[in-house]
């Protein structure tokens, strides 16, 4: 019996930058956050063939092929 080895790898960084400006120009303090985040494929979303949820009229088929889940997100707040 042969089985087919493949390697998975998920490396992502996540950074996050934050400030806060003080301008002389603006009477009100303003802050602006830029992030980012990640998320690796589940097991289940890779590997699933058939009926994984007990009780629930549901198939699900993984993909071996999926990437990680990226998302950035930039929030600026004036306080008043």
């Amino acid at each position: 019996m042969s089985f087919n080895k493949q390697i998975f790898n998920y490396q992502n960084s996540q950074p996050s930058l934050e400030d806060l400006f003080s301008a002389a120009a603006l009477p009100f303090p303003l802050s602006s956050n830029l992030g980012s985040a990640w998320r690796p494929p589940n097991v289940n979303e890779l590997f699933q063939s058939g009926n994984c949820i007990m009780g629930l009229p549901a198939i699900e088929i993984g993909d071996p092929n999926l990437n990680s889940e990226k998302s950035f997100k930039w929030v600026n707040e004036l306080e008043i």
